[in-house]
């Protein structure tokens, strides 16, 4: 049986639409079907950039635009800026976690193996203890913590939440990973005020660590706003010069 050509210019083109596309440009498929018009591979290059690429297709059948273009690059001394940050955090992590190594080294060999050969030779075994190397540990390895928080988002080491991935088209990849950068920002922002009272609270009640190493609770706490701050200000620094950001761990060489 011969269908009219009349009814197959009014009902247009039937497209055979793949499952994993995204319902806009199932819905943009699917109004073109009804509207009549021609061509289905024609208009298939058409959907596929203007959805993913937010360009016309090219003579080539490549698109005018491409969403993986890199950003234009940030100016020099944000770029020289970042760099000797991230150096400050990296000696801070490397100098406190190190610290906890020799702390610990020290403390079993001064325990263990020294501490019980001393009094052979009427030495006090107490002399060579060193008061308080577990609450120093332990000083440092929260501090440590905080400059790695910083780190990780300097690096794009951080854990990132995958809901909402690819519910957006392509074409807007960098908007929201802009508005996403500052988002963040600003939670990360809020955060740090509430850490600051925090540490403010603190510093007017006059608290004082207990046994061991005896000093200010407010002065050890500063690692926490100054940890989200440093965090806060990266994200910031991502949405205004996107080419900073890092590349996530897995499309890293």
């Amino acid at each position: 049986m011969k269908k009219n050509p009349q009814t197959a210019a009014r009902t247009g083109p039937t497209l055979q639409v793949n499952s994993s596309v995204t319902p806009v440009r199932v819905a943009l498929q699917n109004a073109a079907s009804a509207a009549g018009l021609p061509g289905d591979e024609h208009f298939r290059r058409w959907v596929n950039c203007t959805i993913d690429c937010a360009g016309q297709p090219l003579a080539d059948n490549s698109c005018a635009a491409s969403v993986d273009a890199p950003p234009p690059p940030a100016p020099g001394w944000v770029t020289a800026g970042l760099g000797v940050w991230f150096w400050v955090e990296r000696m801070l992590a490397i100098v406190t976690f190190g610290a906890i190594g020799l702390l610990m080294m020290y403390d079993v060999i001064s325990r263990e193996l020294v501490g019980p050969v001393l009094p052979l030779f009427g030495i006090d075994a107490s002399t060579i203890v060193l008061v308080g190397s577990q609450k120093l540990g332990v000083y440092c390895l929260i501090a440590g913590a905080f400059a790695g928080f910083s780190l990780a988002t300097a690096t794009g080491a951080q854990l990132v939440p995958k809901v909402g991935f690819g519910w957006a088209p392509k074409s807007w990849n960098a908007g929201m990973n802009r508005l996403g950068d500052f988002i963040t920002a600003a939670f990360l922002a809020i955060v740090t005020y509430y850490a600051v009272v925090f540490v403010q609270s603190s510093a007017s009640n006059g608290l004082m660590t207990t046994s061991g190493v005896q000093m200010r609770v407010w002065i050890l706490q500063t690692v926490i706003p100054i940890g989200f701050a440093s965090a806060a200000a990266r994200y910031l620094v991502y949405g205004l010069w996107p080419a900073t950001r890092p590349v996530p761990p897995e499309f890293q060489e």
